[in-house]
């Protein structure tokens, strides 16, 4: 098992985080003519105390200088301060990130310059459906679909699964920043639809029999055990409950679902949600006479 060293995220090679580390270590030894935390250390020093020669000492002097680590006297003999770790530290940080800023912005312009591929290769054909189960398969594939959404996201749900409630706030309310358009049909036992109003709805200001151009939220007569989540027109994935039955032979298990970016099939999901009628207290509120 290899063990973690921060150093390296920074591009350090062993000998330079050895003399840095040296460096400091003789910089905090108390001096008689100095008052200061992080003393001067001379060059020569520095190269009698390590392991390793002159030539590759004063190369990683010069390695440190240029990331801000260190100060130099360029005086005969040569001096060296650190900077103050904290502050040396921040300064590493920023050139971490503009350097990674750099490298994206290169690696975007690589892929958007990809020669489109002429290949006559018989690719296998996607499959309409694909099977998830485990409550982890589960949670990554509702953030890859929710993540990607642009357009609109529907939920209609009578259950949620287990660390559910924070994954749905947290998105739904990103959604509500993008400009996404939300449709929420809630159904199920009335524990069910107070608990979803508590944890989901209220606490990101949203209220049952809300409509606006892009926020839908309904109580309709929906149960267990399937429920739907769709993206964009796209993506869909129906959500299974545990089953009741002891022979069950596609093993539904805590978590299980069906995703498909079918368009047909997904478009009559989509109509569906419109037949579904309004819950009894739902139908109350809004004067229902269906």
């Amino acid at each position: 098992m290899s063990i973690y060293n921060p150093f390296s995220e920074f591009n350090f090679n062993d000998a330079e985080e050895n003399i840095y580390k040296l460096l400091i270590q003789l910089s905090l030894i108390p001096r008689k003519d100095s008052k200061s935390i992080y003393n001067k250390i001379k060059a020569t020093d520095l190269i009698e105390l390590s392991k390793y020669s002159k030539p590759k000492v004063y190369n990683i002097i010069k390695r440190l200088e240029e990331r801000k680590l260190i100060q130099i006297d360029n005086t005969r003999p040569m001096f060296i301060r650190p900077i103050e770790p904290a502050i040396a530290i921040e300064n590493l940080l920023k050139s971490r990130k503009n350097e990674l800023e750099k490298a994206s912005e290169s690696i975007f312009n690589e892929i958007k310059l990809l020669p489109k591929l002429g290949i006559n290769y018989p690719f296998s054909e996607v499959p309409p459906l694909n099977f998830v189960t485990g409550l982890e398969e589960y949670h990554k594939l509702m953030r890859n679909i929710l993540e990607g959404a642009k357009d609109e996201i529907i939920l209609i749900m009578a259950y949620l699964l287990k660390y559910e409630e924070d994954l749905l706030r947290d998105y739904i309310q990103k959604a509500i920043k993008k400009g996404i358009k939300i449709k929420i049909l809630y159904g199920g036992p009335p524990k069910f639809r107070i608990h979803f109003r508590k944890e989901i709805l209220e606490p990101i200001g949203l209220i049952d029999g809300q409509t606006t151009t892009d926020i839908d939220v309904k109580a309709i007569n929906f149960a267990p055990p399937i429920r739907m989540t769709m993206v964009d027109n796209r993506e869909l994935i129906m959500t299974l409950i545990k089953s009741d039955v002891k022979n069950n032979r596609i093993n539904i298990k805590e978590a299980s679902a069906l995703y498909s970016d079918h368009e047909e099939l997904i478009e009559y999901t989509r109509r569906t949600y419109i037949l579904l009628r309004p819950t009894a207290d739902a139908q109350l509120a809004a004067g229902f006479k269906g």
